[in-house]
């Protein structure tokens, strides 16, 4: 019996679940005066896409610069490839490309599952994604206290991802708050006063350009389950899914 208490056939599942999947975040930047037209190129390109092995989640813009920043699952590079040349470096407008993968971490599940509901323009929530650099040794430690955050703050952790983009940022949060919180305020007093972060970078967003569809959505929510069930396990496998509101 595997160590975490589940029979072999259960636990390959698991694996594939947790591994054959990865969180890419590409952020497009765009030349000064071209952002409304490059926005638009890439909204227009994307929402025409399509490819099981690389499924666009949404389009982001940032409020305090022009860029762009696209979040996708990838399944298959080869995939992946074609929409990053085909599809957004070859936007006129586009000056440079960055792109970050996530292979794990822990997510809100209902909160993930109903991210579309929550970031309609009409809800006026607010919102960021949040990079953190962790000294190293610090990083499960890190990890674990992103998930056990007050619930009932105004601002929550959508997802605390590992980033590995050979760069600084070790830990990639997608923040979410009611209208009119303080993600500022937040960070400093929960994830800057957490023992091992070294520092924080916030990018709030301006605005949302949804895409996925929900068999995406539950895939993504089926990797972060896996991941959990594997790393913490669960006495019940059925107990687990019927706590989320699937």
């Amino acid at each position: 019996m595997p160590p975490n208490g589940y029979s072999e056939p259960m636990t390959a599942m698991l694996e594939d679940k947790r591994t054959g999947l990865q969180v890419a975040f590409v952020d497009a930047v765009v030349e000064s005066g071209r952002d409304s037209s490059v926005h638009q190129a890439l909204q227009e390109n994307l929402q025409v896409w399509y490819s099981s092995g690389a499924t666009p989640l949404w389009l982001n813009t940032f409020r305090n610069r022009g860029d762009c920043r696209l979040v996708c699952l990838v399944e298959n590079f080869t995939s992946f490839e074609s929409l990053m040349l085909d599809q957004i470096r070859s936007v006129a407008g586009v000056r440079e490309t960055r792109t970050a993968f996530s292979f794990s971490g822990s997510a809100d599940l209902d909160l993930l599952l109903d991210l579309e509901m929550e970031v309609l323009p009409h809800t006026e929530a607010c919102s960021a994604f949040l990079e953190v650099t962790v000294a190293p040794g610090q990083d499960r430690s890190v990890q674990e206290r992103c998930t056990m955050l007050p619930a009932d703050d105004p601002v929550r952790v959508v997802w605390s991802l590992n980033s590995y983009n050979g760069q600084a940022d070790d830990l990639s949060l997608l923040l979410l708050g009611s209208p009119g919180a303080d993600l500022a305020e937040f960070t400093m007093r929960h994830i800057r006063s957490m023992e091992g972060v070294v520092a924080t970078e916030m990018d709030q967003i301006w605005d949302w350009t949804w895409m996925a569809q929900p068999d995406s959505v539950i895939a993504l929510c089926e990797h972060f389950a896996a991941e959990h069930i594997l790393e913490d396990g669960f006495d019940d496998l059925d107990r687990f899914y019927a706590d989320v509101d699937w």
